[in-house]
């Protein structure tokens, strides 16, 4: 016979209540921790608003709240609960492996003798149990009679035990203190995940509020400051985190009593059903294996019901709360962005107001005072008038002017509102790409998945209200540049109109007019001039107003549709405009289609037959000349030579503006800087590396215009100025004393007479960064001409802990010098400028186009008959797509990677500028075959200046060794046929023919 082990109440809770409270309390904890780091936010926001001073009252507020919001976001990314559907078992591990364990230990079946009450009937029995107990009764007695009998008889009388009864033992625990237990547990589970998005929703309702007031605060341009304080104390005052933490505790407590009443009674449940089980009372299988396993998927369904619910709940409610904080973001980056814009333009048009239209104005004073005196003098008027006349026209054309209008498209405005543009694209582009929306704002009940969608909020940002900003701020830049056009040619004016007004004064001399009748033309004249430059100061000043007016609407219809977007409504209304927007589209795009492939089918085998006969008589052609059976056109045609020599008169015509964009030299603004990310890691990696003591001399390699100088300009842009020395070397240094005289220039002293003197004042200097670009100058290819190039790079050897050495040198020159002098050797870092592919000079090229103002369309010209033909059968914005492409390709063909050469292609194919529209047309092809045929001398000067950049007349000579008389014709005649360029009596390859040269060069293999 066996008997009960002993379960206590006290085992009871350690085994099972302990390890469920202690889940609840973990959950629970986590949550306060959340609070109170919640908490910690809004007080310290708190402290920093309170903590903004007077100045820049609007910029400051925003940069404070958006710090709260990235902060809050970044919090709120760790309140996201596991993606995965996750069981009872494994959320409440640590219970039911207590559970187990303690079970396991338990007997499977136990075996006890029947208590007296199980045959005789008790109150409160029913009818039917009364019934079955005396039954069993008497068939107890009739069974047990032989026994009494015997007993009779016997001397040692045999004790008459009533009947056993099997109590599943493991079972009736699994059923009792798992089933029943986790079920009597579940409520309050459920109760804690309410709780949850209930302090999900406290923290949005005081980021709401603050929203509220913040916005009040913007709207009323920064005033209205103490009111938005008072406000924000009271949302303190008001939503008090604290309380939710306690009540945290309140409910935690209140649960675990609960629980502890719940498994008292569940015990006694347990001990009753013991002494009865396996009799007519309680059917032994009640507790059979799968009842027990019914039992566990029961509550196994109702955990996964509710967490699956509550789960989706959390995930709608802290998407819905994250979408919100990420539109906020954006609305008050852009806000920002156009506080910094407008405060740069304002600064910047001060600027050049108090530094050139000040300096026209006092220019225009001194005139009138040397005119004024005048009249105290003996000098004659007429002669004062002639002379004044000609030194003002020579210094307001010369300088002065130029300067201004530099100095106005200097502001670089237009580049100012693409940069805004820019930045809030950077930060739409940071959203996540799909989240869940819940059509309910209310989170307060579990949510079926069905009643889930996801949402894609970037692209509905993007499509919907940063398109129509994005248009708007196009049609601002455009009215920016026009204006900017207008002040130019106004000041242009400036001095024909001063110089027109004088002549009239002068020309009246003859009319027998007073010497003070001259003076008042002369000076009339003048003040209508200084009129002109106010007014010329007022329309500054409106175009100022003009970016503030219209940037500022253009920001406020933005925000108000990006918080439009915080109303769910809004949202699933807004992509069902879109969807129906796009099924359309997609039926006209279907209808299109149909229709070109009906009219493509019937001329499409001529077309076909046509393009095969044209391709096999090219391929003849070729044949033929290759055997030498047909001549080949090698000569310089007139036309190509017109091309070369008209194209910097072609740029000249395009607007200032424009070519401004796209002047080829080293970049400032970082918008525009694409693709040299790896190389300026590589040497900021080699810049750390020198400082931590190392030896980490650099060299920058890549072709002439590939963009090592932006690279450099990056590099630098955030070290001391006043410790780095950079040169451009724009002539050539072969000699010794070339080398001194060099670094005389580079140190700028002259005390320094021989290399040891370098040595030492390197050393002992307070320069650490030493930049020389374009050190392919720094040698010459003759006998001797590499001793400038060995002492620079001795001198590298001997000051390397001293300074940082960064050289840029190209990539043809540096192949020579590696298979000449192994140049290679000299540094640590030898980081060579990757090829840029296709995609990013494309947007290095439209990056400058959008910041011009300017519109763009593609025109058709140089076409073949075919595609003439197939653009017909387009709509025109299919045509213009076509041809973009096929433009872009041809400019990719013609750079290959090269950043300059990308550039140039682009400015020179600028076919007009009509109606504020840039019209691109693609160059006709040129044969450049011509260059092959060129004799021998030319394709090594060629070669020669490939790999030196520029060459003097008396450089060639001494490279060919021949008189300067021989060489001088040799560069003139490659000048005059548009080969050669000279800049400054420097002979340089035309940057037109660059890449045909190096392919010539190549195909004849000088170079490798």
């Amino acid at each position: 016979m066996s008997t009960l082990p002993k379960i206590d109440e006290e085992n009871l809770r350690t085994v099972f209540l302990s390890p469920f409270i202690a889940k609840l309390a973990s959950e629970v904890i986590q949550q306060q921790e959340l609070l109170r780091a919640t908490h910690d936010i809004y007080k310290t926001y708190h402290q920093r608003i309170h903590r903004v001073d007077s100045n820049n009252v609007v910029s400051k507020y925003i940069n404070e709240t958006e710090w709260l919001k990235s902060t809050l976001y970044d919090l709120l990314d760790e309140e996201f609960p596991e993606k995965k559907a996750i069981t009872f078992e494994e959320e409440f591990d640590a219970f039911c492996e207590s559970a187990d364990d303690f079970i396991a230990k338990l007997p499977k079946d136990i075996v006890l003798i029947q208590k007296e009450e199980r045959f005789v009937p008790q109150a409160g029995d029913r009818f039917g149990l009364r019934l079955n107990k005396r039954l069993k009764n008497a068939a107890f007695n009739t069974l047990k009679t032989p026994q009494k009998i015997a007993n009779w008889f016997r001397k040692e009388k045999k004790p008459i035990q009533r009947w056993t009864h099997r109590v599943p033992l493991r079972l009736m625990m699994r059923h009792f203190f798992v089933n029943r237990f986790v079920q009597a547990g579940l409520p309050y589970f459920r109760e804690l995940q309410a709780l949850k998005c209930s302090a999900l929703n406290l923290k949005w309702s005081i980021v709401r509020e603050i929203n509220v007031e913040v916005s009040q605060m913007l709207d009323k341009n920064g005033e209205g400051v103490d009111e938005l304080l008072k406000h924000i104390d009271s949302i303190a005052e008001r939503k008090n985190i604290a309380e939710k933490i306690e009540t945290l505790d309140e409910k935690l407590t209140q649960w675990q009593q609960s629980l502890q009443a719940e498994l008292k009674k569940i015990h006694a449940d347990f001990i009753s059903a013991i002494e009865i089980v396996d009799t007519v009372e309680l059917t032994i299988n009640e507790f059979e294996e799968s009842r027990i396993e019914d039992g566990k998927k029961n509550y196994q369904a109702e955990f996964l019901r509710l967490f699956n619910g509550w789960r989706n709940t959390l995930f709608a409610q802290l998407d819905d709360f994250q979408v919100d904080l990420e539109l906020y973001h954006i609305k008050y980056s852009s806000l920002l962005q156009f506080s910094l814009l407008n405060q740069s333009c304002r600064l910047r048009i001060k600027k050049t107001i108090d530094e050139n239209i000040e300096v026209i104005c006092n220019t225009f004073d001194e005139l009138a005072e040397k005119v004024n005196e005048q009249a105290k003098s003996d000098e004659d008027i007429g002669t004062l008038l002639k002379n004044r006349r000609v030194a003002i026209k020579s210094k307001l054309e010369s300088r002065i002017i130029p300067e201004a209008i530099e100095a106005i498209y200097g502001q670089n405005i237009p580049y100012l509102l693409d940069r805004l543009e820019y930045k809030i694209k950077e930060q739409i582009d940071r959203m996540k790409d799909v989240r869940i929306i819940y059509s309910n704002s209310d989170y307060n009940a579990p949510i079926n998945k069905s009643e889930l969608s996801h949402f894609n909020p970037k692209e509905l940002v993007m499509i919907d209200i940063f398109a129509k900003f994005s248009e708007k701020n196009k049609k601002l830049k455009g009215a920016v540049v026009r204006q900017l056009e207008h002040l130019q040619l106004n000041l242009k004016e400036l001095s024909g109109i001063v110089d027109y007004n004088l002549e009239s004064a002068i020309s009246s001399l003859g009319d027998e007019e007073k010497q003070e009748s001259i003076r008042e033309i002369a000076l009339e004249g003048i003040d209508r001039t200084k009129n002109k430059v106010r007014e010329i100061e007022t329309e500054l000043d409106k175009l100022r107003e003009l970016i503030n007016t219209q940037l500022k609407t253009s920001i406020q219809e933005m925000s108000k549709r990006l918080i439009d977007l915080t109303v769910n409504e809004n949202i699933l209304n807004l992509r069902m405009q879109l969807a129906k927007a796009r099924a359309i589209e997609k039926t006209k795009f279907y209808r299109k289609n149909i229709i070109k492939t009906i009219r493509r089918f019937g001329p499409l085998s001529w077309r076909f037959l046509r393009a095969k006969y044209f391709k096999i008589a090219e391929l003849v052609n070729r044949f033929l000349e290759y055997i030498g059976l047909k001549e080949r056109e090698n000569t310089l045609s007139a036309e190509l030579s017109d091309f070369l020599n008209q194209a910097e008169e072609a740029i000249e015509k395009l607007p200032y503006v424009y070519r401004r964009l796209y002047r080829i030299q080293p970049l400032e603004e970082e918008v525009f800087f694409e693709g040299r990310t790896n190389e300026l890691k590589q040497l900021n990696t080699a810049y750390e590396n020198w400082k931590e003591g190392n030896f980490s001399s650099s060299s920058l390699i890549g072709e002439k215009g590939s963009g090592a100088s932006s690279l450099v300009n990056f590099f630098v842009k955030d070290l001391n100025p006043d410790k780095i020395l950079r040169y451009k070397l724009n002539k050539s240094y072969s000699s010794k004393e070339d080398f001194i005289l060099f670094f005389q220039d580079l140190l700028k002293t002259e005390h320094i007479h021989t290399f040891e003197d370098i040595v030492d004042y390197l050393n002992n200097g307070k320069e650490e960064i030493i930049v020389l670009e374009d050190v392919q100058h720094f040698y010459l290819k003759k006998i001797h001409g590499f001793d400038a190039l060995n002492l620079l790079f001795e001198l590298i050897s001997l000051t390397a802990r001293k300074i940082f050495w960064v050289i840029e040198v190209t990539t043809y020159t540096w192949s020579y010098l590696q298979k000449t002098i192994n140049i290679e050797g000299y540094f640590k870092y030898n980081i060579h400028l990757s090829k840029l592919d296709e995609e990013k000079i494309i947007q290095l090229i439209m990056k400058r186009h959008r910041v011009s103002g300017y519109n763009l369309r593609f025109e058709s010209a140089n076409l073949s008959k075919s595609e003439s033909r197939k653009l017909n059968r387009m709509s025109e914005e299919e045509q213009q797509e076509y041809l973009q492409k096929d433009f872009f390709s041809n400019l990719n063909k013609f750079a290959q990677s090269n950043i300059s050469l990308a550039l140039l292609y682009w400015m020179r194919s600028t076919h007009e500028v009509t109606n504020n529209t840039i019209v691109i047309a693609k160059i006709e092809q040129m044969r450049y075959n011509f260059l092959s045929s060129l004799g021998e001398t030319d394709i090594f000067t060629l070669h020669a200046l490939l790999i030196h950049d520029s060459l003097s007349t008396q450089e060639h000579a001494a490279l060919f060794h021949q008189s300067d008389k021989q060489s001088k014709m040799t560069l003139m005649v490659l000048e005059d046929n548009g080969i050669l360029k000279n800049v400054d009596g420097r002979f340089k390859i035309n940057r037109l023919l660059y890449r045909q040269v190096v392919n010539v060069l190549r195909n004849k293999n000088i170079i490798h």
